[in-house]
């Protein structure tokens, strides 16, 4: 066996002895967070909202009315993604100090292989996957009806709400989520599994985040795409970008059927060819990944002086 073999099998057995089980702890830990927090910003909102003519019960009644307005709802939004982002850096920090390594390295923070002229691209290829999303959460419909309390908010919202809103639910879900699920997950269970089962369990754990079957359809679909996309660039970036991209764009839609005169259908004109143009981007992009060799994160790993000096033997 070569030399470059022998450290390419130790580093394999190091990786090997990773353990994984801490993050399926820190992810049930987070789903706990995220439940907590939004339970204690709906009782503080109950408490802020009920007044003395207003009895207990019935204000408790009427708080999921009450939490679909824009200020309570955006509220809620953010202080739900708190847990995610501040469980993935703590223990984003901890796991790189103990792998001897940076925390962008370890959280995939660096600079992803993408020039500016693959944005756009990439962009509109998660349009077009979003898109393929949206399909499967109507054929759920056809047999679980759909929440349609989300539906308050943007008959209710006003402009400035409305851009806020836009702003903070692409912002928000995108760095937090992003930063636990392909950042910190992602990249840890690719030292351990291959990269469909890596990209596998963070989806499933993901998609289970979004608790409805319409949510985790949804959720499902995208997760994969984003994981690939974390995965091929060795980067979270590109997979924060399109997460903000395609949730902000959802509600500037979902606003401007009711706030903007958005029709709720396109021209057919305007819907073919847009189609065209997100199917043709979603292939330059896939033809863009397939052509970038993802970051090995076994190269990252240290090898002890044993593996090194038996690799010099």
């Amino acid at each position: 066996m070569s030399a470059e073999q022998q450290i390419f099998s130790n580093r394999e057995k190091v990786i090997g002895s990773d353990r994984v089980w801490p993050i399926f702890v820190l992810s049930l830990l987070a789903f706990i967070a995220v439940i907590i927090t939004q339970v204690v910003t709906a009782i503080t909102v109950l408490l802020a909202t009920k007044d003395a003519e207003t009895g207990f019960a019935e204000a408790a009644e009427a708080l999921p009315q009450t939490m679909m307005h824009a200020p309570y709802f955006v509220t809620s939004l953010v202080i739900s993604g708190l847990p995610l982002a501040v469980i993935a850096l703590v223990a984003g920090y901890i796991s790189a100090k103990n792998q001897r390594q940076s925390i962008t390295t370890r959280l995939g923070l660096h600079r992803p292989s993408l020039s500016w002229a693959d944005w756009p691209a990439l962009l509109l290829g998660s349009a077009f996957v979003f898109h393929l999303a949206v399909g499967l959460v109507w054929i759920v419909e056809q047999f679980i009806p759909g929440d349609e309390s989300m539906l308050r908010v943007y008959q209710n919202i006003s402009t400035p709400w409305a851009i806020v809103l836009i702003a903070v639910v692409g912002i928000v879900p995108g760095i937090t989520e992003e930063l636990f699920f392909r950042g910190f997950m992602q990249r840890r269970l690719l030292r351990r599994f291959s990269p469909a089962t890596a990209i596998g369990i963070t989806t499933t754990l993901f998609a289970l985040l979004h608790v409805t079957p319409h949510g985790i359809a949804l959720a499902g679909v995208m997760g994969l795409w984003l994981g690939v996309i974390a995965w091929r660039t060795g980067s979270i970036w590109p997979s924060v970008v399109c997460h903000a991209f395609v949730n902000s764009a959802w509600n500037v839609y979902q606003v401007g059927r009711f706030q903007w005169g958005i029709p709720d259908l396109p021209p057919l004109w305007f819907g073919i060819s847009g189609a065209a143009i997100m199917l043709i981007a979603f292939a330059m992009v896939c033809r863009k990944l397939r052509r970038i060799s993802p970051t090995t994160l076994a190269s990252t790993s240290p090898v002890s002086p044993l593996h090194r000096s038996s690799a010099s033997s």
